[in-house]
């Protein structure tokens, strides 16, 4: 009889322990579910973007590109200038394919050397320093 009144309290114990258990896992993925819910409808950055303009002209500095985001008109070009001592190379994303806008490519900038390209759609087109993909990013949208 005592061994039974023993296992009784032994099994409540377990129920109640899964139950608890489950609650609080049940609890966490609501948590979960909620914050991710909330974190996808939130943008994650905003960029300044520049005054529509017929014509733009971007810096190529030791830190990146000024300004890294333009916009334009359709029909518009974009000059960007080294103002580096080193080299760079604007490409189109995704690095390596460059396939986002094929075209838009130049050949190794030097310090003072420009480089100018016509958008003719309208689009976003990112781009990147083909020496620099990760650090060196820019965004051109043709309105």
């Amino acid at each position: 009889m005592e061994n039974q009144e023993k296992n009784l309290k032994m099994n409540k114990w377990l129920t109640y322990s899964l139950i608890s258990v489950l609650t609080a896992i049940l609890i966490l993925f609501g948590f979960l579910y909620l914050n991710n819910k909330r974190t996808k409808q939130t943008p994650k950055t905003t960029l300044p973007i520049t005054a529509v303009k017929n014509e733009s002209r971007v810096s190529i500095t030791k830190d990146g590109f000024i300004p890294a985001v333009v916009s334009i008109k359709k029909g518009s070009q974009v000059t960007w200038t080294n103002q580096d001592s080193s080299f760079h190379e604007i490409a189109s994303d995704p690095h390596p394919t460059h396939n986002n806008l094929n075209t838009l490519t130049s050949d190794k900038l030097a310090e003072g050397d420009s480089f100018t390209f016509m958008f003719e759609n309208s689009g976003t087109y990112s781009y990147h320093d083909e020496s620099n993909p990760l650090e060196f990013n820019g965004v051109v949208i043709v309105q």
